[in-house]
């Protein structure tokens, strides 16, 4: 945008003109002088504004602005009251004047009177971040990228994920190479870890509120259920371009949800308790305190003597697995504080015994694994709030599940091969009821076909949001509408 702000063709349009980086915390009397200097360089009362007041600055913008067409960029707006303090302190000033604001969050740009706003935050589109990319990496040649190096450009491109700030970084680093494929490969090798591109995220991240920053930070609040708090989040998140929302509903509820490449990168810059395995290899120092940890494609061997310092592990997650059902047994043997453990498409065929032993378990994924059972002693969870078994083979749940009194998500319809229609998995008839906290219930069919009263008890839980059920249990249509509801899938995040 500054490019364009200083081309010839705009300022004959205007009168004058004044770019405006805001600072934090913002000083509106500097932002004014500023202005002041912009609009007027060479005026003879520039000195004598160093000492003034605000109303004084306004009262001499009013002034100068007078029948004067002008434009002013307001570069990096954080807040709307910040916003809103600099824009009333600006007169109307003649026809055609403009006013641009720059801003990485939705609600500052949402809050404008006009409508006129230019979304950027999903990126350029392919072809545009080519033509930027080349503008800015080849200067001299009038934006032609050689042959030779077209692909190196393709693959750079990728990883910019057509964020314009990534693609004039990187495009400007390269205008300085030599232009040759091992160059061009050696920058592409280190984009990821460079930073200076994913520092740019700096400022959102000190800008959240610290229930933004931590783990578990969902909490009820006195109207709303947690799921309604946690929307509330993600979409806070998604308007500060933290996180992407891949696809929506058709009532545009996000349905699934991303982070760019450098927005995980820059993630991982900034967590200290955080230890990823990969082939073998650490990113973190074996001395370090580890509360999250993410193996990926490699198989699990964590000893207690080899990782030590891990014992102290709240979350698990498994990525790549090759490792057998002793293996995994060893682990949850020794790290018995694991709050959140995702063995997603896991090579399991049996359900871990040692999983029953994690009674501070919240969140348990066993989806896409080969299990055929869930344990009776399941009911040793007493802490669990969401257990995923979607897409695996179990077809049965015990009755003691329904001594989880804390479960909000029960996901466990799965696909038929055969037919590959969705199925329900047959729950042994309990006191359902007593799952009260419910809010996700997918997809379940009840033992006993005649037993009203369980069926009642489900179509009453006190807070359900979403309940799917086997209609086959259900003997009349009056029964089949307290027992379906619209389903809204639920957020994932893919990475």
């Amino acid at each position: 945008m500054r490019n364009v702000y200083n081309t010839k063709k705009v300022r004959k349009n205007f009168d004058c003109q004044a770019w405006i980086d805001v600072l934090r915390p913002l000083n509106l009397d500097n932002v004014l002088r500023n202005m002041l200097r912009d609009f007027d360089p060479k005026g003879k009362w520039q000195d004598r504004v160093l000492h003034e007041e605000t109303n004084c600055l306004k009262e001499k913008l009013r002034i100068l602005l007078q029948k004067k067409k002008f434009l002013v960029v307001v570069d990096n707006v954080w807040s709307k009251q910040d916003l809103e303090y600099i824009v009333n302190a600006l007169p109307n000033g003649f026809p055609g004047s403009k006013i641009l604001i720059s801003t990485s969050l939705y609600v500052v740009a949402s809050s404008s009177s006009d409508n006129d706003i230019h979304d950027l935050s999903s990126g350029l589109s392919e072809e545009n971040a080519r033509i930027l990319f080349c503008k800015k990496t080849f200067p001299n040649s009038k934006g032609k990228c050689p042959p030779e190096l077209k692909e190196w450009a393709e693959q750079i491109l990728k990883r910019c994920e057509g964020l314009p700030s990534a693609i004039l970084a990187v495009g400007a680093d390269l205008a300085k190479r030599r232009q040759s494929p091992v160059e061009w490969k050696k920058l592409y090798d280190s984009l990821e870890s460079d930073l200076s591109l994913i520092s740019r995220w700096e400022s959102s991240y000190r800008d959240l509120p610290s229930q933004l920053k931590t783990e578990g930070f969902v909490k009820p609040e006195s109207t709303k259920t947690m799921e309604e708090v946690a929307d509330c989040y993600l979409n806070e998140l998604i308007g500060r371009n933290l996180v992407r929302a891949s696809s929506r509903e058709t009532d545009g509820q996000v349905r699934s949800c991303r982070v760019s490449n450098l927005v995980h990168h820059f993630i991982i810059s900034k967590a200290d308790s955080i230890c990823v395995l990969k082939a073998n290899r650490s990113t973190t120092a074996s001395g370090m305190k580890i509360r999250r940890l993410s193996v990926q494609n490699d198989s699990i061997t964590l000893s207690r003597s080899g990782y030590d310092h891990l014992n102290g592990i709240r979350t698990l997650l498994l990525f790549g697995q090759e490792s057998s059902n002793s293996q995994f047994g060893n682990v949850f043997k020794h790290y018995k504080f694991l709050k959140v453990l995702d063995l997603q498409g896991a090579p399991l065929k049996k359900f871990p015994k040692g999983i029953v032993g994690l009674i501070l378990l919240r969140y348990l994924s066993l989806k896409s694994t080969k299990i055929k059972s869930v344990p009776s002693s399941i009911k040793n969870l007493g802490f669990l709030e969401t257990l995923d078994l979607k897409n695996t083979l179990v077809t049965h749940l015990p009755k003691e599940i329904c001594k989880l009194t804390n479960l909000r998500h029960l996901l466990v319809h799965r696909c038929d091969a055969a037919s590959e229609n969705t199925q329900a998995v047959v729950v042994s008839s309990g006191n359902i009821k007593a799952l009260k906290s419910i809010q996700k219930l997918s997809l379940i069919e009840v033992k006993k076909r005649n037993n009203r009263k369980n069926h009642k008890s489900l179509g009453r839980v006190r807070r359900s949001k979403e309940v799917e059920a086997a209609g086959r249990s259900c003997r009349s249509w009056r029964w089949k509408r307290i027992m379906f509801f619209h389903s809204e899938n639920e957020a994932s995040f893919n990475t």
